[in-house]
C-alpha cells in the first residue's frame, strides 16, 4: 500500500486497477434469476459500496448481478404483525421511515447508529 501526506494527514492509496467485469442489470426477479442460471458463479450487487472498496483492493468478479433497478423491492411495508423490509432499502430509507418510527421506533433509532451518512445513504439491507 502507498501513502503519501496531504493538508488532511497521512492518506492511502491504490495503484490497483478494478478488474474487467461483466454487468447485468435485470428489471425483474425472473431476469435475474435467468443471468444467475447462466452464470453461476456471478455476485448480486445493489448499493455496492463494499464490493468497490474490495475491487480497488485487487478482489474480481466475472459477472456482477446489479439487481437496484428491479421494481418493488425497496419498500418497508406494514403486513399486520409483521414490518417488511425489502432487501433493496437504503439504510436511509430505514432512517426516515414515518412506519418505522411509528411501529419500531427502538430499532429504527439503532439504525442511526449504522456507517456513515454515505453508507447510510447508498447502502442496501440486503
Amino acid at each position: 500500500m502507498y501513502t503519501h501526506a496531504t493538508d488532511a494527514g497521512w492518506i492511502s492509496r491504490s495503484h490497483r486497477a478494478i478488474s474487467p467485469f461483466r454487468l447485468a442489470r435485470p428489471r425483474s426477479p425472473e431476469e435475474a434469476v435467468g443471468v444467475l442460471s447462466r452464470e453461476p458463479k456471478a455476485t448480486i450487487v445493489a448499493g455496492g459500496i463494499d464490493l468497490v472498496r474490495r475491487m480497488r483492493g485487487g478482489d474480481s468478479w466475472g459477472t456482477l448481478v446489479d439487481i437496484s433497478s428491479i421494481d418493488g423491492m425497496n419498500g418497508i411495508e406494514d403486513e399486520g404483525t409483521v414490518v417488511r423490509i425489502g432487501g433493496l432499502a437504503t439504510h436511509w430509507d430505514i432512517e426516515t421511515s414515518g412506519l418505522l418510527a411509528a411501529k419500531l421506533p427502538d430499532f429504527q433509532a439503532a439504525w442511526t447508529t449504522i456507517g456513515n451518512i454515505r453508507i447510510r445513504m447508498t447502502g442496501t439491507v440486503g
